[in-house]
């Protein structure tokens, strides 16, 4: 997607509904990483949409924030400082394991250093994954793409511009995921730095955040208890009990998506943890948007009042 077409995909957004009821949206994305919209876009995009506190939760970075705080001083909406890792536990089956940090503070500096390496390492294995790309005869480099979106790109960005330049042998970013750069495919590189959940856990409590297991749903419900075990025994917070499976994930019914999060709303109760939810909105990659999921104010306050207590912050 070109700038041009960004804009234009912001435009058509300015005609969605208002909600019918004061939300938090405590999980979306931003160029800063995969996403669509800048930070003043997506801030705009709540506003319209007058969501009452929104999360800006990119991925292992924390861009977005200095600007969105700044910016919505004196508006009539509540910025959360967010952050989600992604995290590798292979030893235990999960390839991938999105923790969401809530309340952070971004300019705490143990977080800061450890996200420069993690994009240092991001730079060196996406640039890693782009000449095997070329050595398939994709034309396209690492320059091409940071100049579209910055150097803390992923690989949907580079799927993106092969979409765009190879129509007729990727229709979607998808296709470029099944072909070539999703795991064990041909230009597939594994994660140059990997960040374990004990570890993203404790960065979130450093900053005087609280810990949420993204979408554990994503998952086999066998694996998500065991998933839900192993993050409360390293010390999570949060489960992530109300998110959009039936749009975000592949083949999955509003009924089973219900499914999913009453099962998940349960593992919370049982095991006494704090409950998150969100749309987990990145733009036109995904159908879902802003603030078409979320959590009740009531449910917020109690997070807030959680992190007071834990950590001693007014």
């Amino acid at each position: 997607m070109n700038e041009q077409e960004r804009k234009e995909y912001f435009q058509k957004l300015q005609n969605l509904p208002i909600l019918s009821e004061e939300l938090a949206d405590l999980h979306s994305h931003t160029t800063t990483s995969d996403g669509t919209l800048t930070p003043k876009e997506l801030i705009d995009l709540a506003l319209q949409r007058r969501l009452s506190a929104l999360a800006i939760t990119d991925h292992d970075t924390v861009d977005a924030l200095p600007f969105a705080i700044d910016y919505t001083k004196n508006k009539p909406l509540l910025i959360v400082q967010g952050i989600e890792f992604s995290c590798e536990e292979l030893p235990r089956g999960f390839e991938e394991v999105h923790i969401l940090g809530l309340f952070i503070d971004h300019r705490n500096e143990v977080l800061r250093k450890r996200l420069v390496h993690l994009l240092e390492k991001r730079k060196e294995r996406e640039q890693k994954m782009i000449e095997k790309l070329q050595s398939f005869g994709f034309d396209i480099t690492f320059e091409e793409v940071a100049a579209r979106v910055g150097v803390a790109f992923g690989r949907p960005h580079i799927a993106k511009i092969l979409v765009e330049k190879y129509p007729q042998q990727f229709k979607t970013v998808q296709d470029v995921f099944e072909n070539y750069i999703g795991s064990g495919k041909p230009a597939y590189i594994p994660r140059l730095d990997k960040i374990k959940v004990k570890e993203a856990i404790s960065l979130i409590h450093t900053t005087g955040g609280i810990a949420s297991l993204a979408h554990p749903c994503l998952y086999k419900d066998e694996d998500v208890v065991e998933l839900v075990s192993y993050f409360v025994a390293c010390g999570g917070d949060a489960l992530e009990t109300f998110y959009p499976y039936y749009v975000n994930a592949k083949g999955v019914s509003l009924e089973e998506s219900q499914h999913k999060n009453a099962l998940v709303q349960k593992l919370a109760q049982e095991k006494s943890l704090l409950q998150t939810g969100g749309s987990d909105f990145h733009g036109i990659i995904r159908p879902i948007m802003l603030g078409d999921c979320g959590i009740s104010m009531e449910m917020f306050e109690r997070l807030k009042e959680r992190r007071m207590n834990e950590f001693k912050i007014p």
